[in-house]
């Protein structure tokens, strides 16, 4: 008979017994492991496919169990953002996005998130600090600090799904801004009904949208965002239910819908605004928007293409406001922004309830309200001598209605928000 041939690691001890061998490296040690296994009855063909699993099975025994992969910052941040996005204003997530990948994923990308210290994220901050635009100026303290919230908002978000045990930036301060009070400016009362008049006057295009702006202290993308129907003429409110970035329509900046007064004086103007609206024939009244804007008409259109609806963008108003305030003889620089502010510090000169003030103005606390609230030297000189002559009233009676009038007469002689 002929005799069977060999094979290496598998040898016949006796008629349909064979003894079956392998070997592997184990990584660990680096010493080479053997395994033996006998198997009777079975065929040579059988034993050599025997000795194909017995090697497998050794292999993957010295391997041992599977590494979980490791996630990087990048990684996880990617996922968490496209997981976000639809819950999040157009701007708000365009802005994440493009923050994170220009500021953070360039040095802490492709670090794993669970090797994250705080050492590392000071590092980053010192460094974004120093960072530099095209131009060659200097990021505000603002926009680091803005880095660092979207940075945090990722880390605490891995704490939440267990990618990480607690979040290394919980203890680290965002860089702090060094600029006077003054760099968040807003318009006095006064000041604030005399560019109004300036502006239906000189810049009678942009009047409804400033007043509408300076009487109810909403956002511009909100005011850019209303319709017909979100203005209850019967009740006396508007409702604010969307908000409008680069002319692209979403949710509003706390993903919340809120109702704020209409008063007599906006209800007219924004009368003036429609009857021009009808007058001009403009095609934006059909779709309802209550301040649409003519877009320009794309590129290889024919001649008689009409140009697109859409809808005001937030830098419209900065020139204007800016050639009112000079025409009214303030020097210092408000920007669009500062409407909203000059608003709430109107609500506050008047004495309106905080929790009236939050469900008008959206603002979560009162946190938000210091920070949108600018505090006259009068109000501080008043309060400071109200104080003094209480705490000293043994020497100086002076009744608390006095005190009280010069308080009143500190924050203006507006009684409400329509006198602004």
């Amino acid at each position: 008979m002929p005799r069977a041939k060999k094979v290496r690691g598998v040898t016949r001890v006796a008629p349909g017994v064979f003894r079956v061998r392998v070997r592997a490296l184990n990584p660990a040690t680096g010493k080479e492991v053997s395994r033996f296994e006998t198997l009777e009855g079975a065929p040579m063909a059988a034993a050599v496919a025997r000795k194909a699993e017995l090697l497998a099975e050794l292999q993957e025994e010295l391997r041992g169990p599977a590494k979980p992969e490791v996630q990087t910052f990048r990684t996880y941040a990617t996922s968490w953002l496209d997981a976000t996005l639809s819950s999040l204003a157009h701007y708000t997530g365009t802005r994440y996005a493009s923050d994170l990948e220009a500021h953070i994923l360039p040095q802490l990308g492709d670090k794993p998130v669970s090797e994250i210290t705080g050492l590392d994220i000071r590092t980053w901050q010192a460094e974004a600090a120093r960072k530099l635009k095209p131009n060659g100026q200097p990021y505000s303290a603002e926009s680091v600090a803005g880095w660092f919230r979207i940075f945090h908002t990722v880390l605490n978000a891995a704490v939440a799904d267990g990618v990480i045990p607690f979040n290394p930036a919980a203890h680290i301060r965002p860089v702090r801004s060094h600029a006077p009070e003054q760099r968040r400016l807003a318009l006095t009362p006064a000041e604030l009904g005399q560019v109004l008049a300036l502006a239906r006057e000189h810049e009678p295009a942009h009047h409804a949208f400033l007043a509408t702006l300076a009487l109810t202290g909403v956002r511009h993308g909100e005011a850019a965002a209303l319709q017909w129907d979100d203005i209850s003429e019967a009740d006396g409110v508007i409702h604010i239910q969307r908000s409008a970035t680069r002319g692209v329509v979403g949710v509003t900046k706390t993903r919340k819908t809120r109702v704020v007064g209409l008063s007599p004086a906006l209800r007219d103007i924004l009368r003036d605004h429609r009857r021009e609206l009808i007058r001009q024939q403009h095609p934006g009244l059909a779709e309802g928007w209550v301040f649409p804007v003519l877009g320009k008409v794309p590129p290889g259109a024919s001649p008689d293409t009409p140009p697109p609806v859409t809808l005001r963008y937030h830098t419209v108003l900065s020139k204007p406001l800016a050639r009112l305030l000079k025409k009214a003889g303030i020097t210092r620089h408000v920007s669009v922004h500062g409407l909203r502010r000059s608003h709430v510090d109107a609500l506050r000169r008047v004495g309106v309830d905080a929790v009236v003030e939050h469900a008008t103005v959206g603002h979560s606390g009162d946190r938000m309200r210091e920070h949108y609230s600018h505090v006259g030297h009068d109000e501080r000189r008043v309060a400071a001598e109200g104080v003094a002559r209480l705490v000293l009233a043994s020497e100086s009676s002076v009744p608390q209605s006095t005190v009280e009038g010069e308080l009143r007469d500190a924050n203006g002689s507006q009684t409400g928000v329509e006198g602004v």
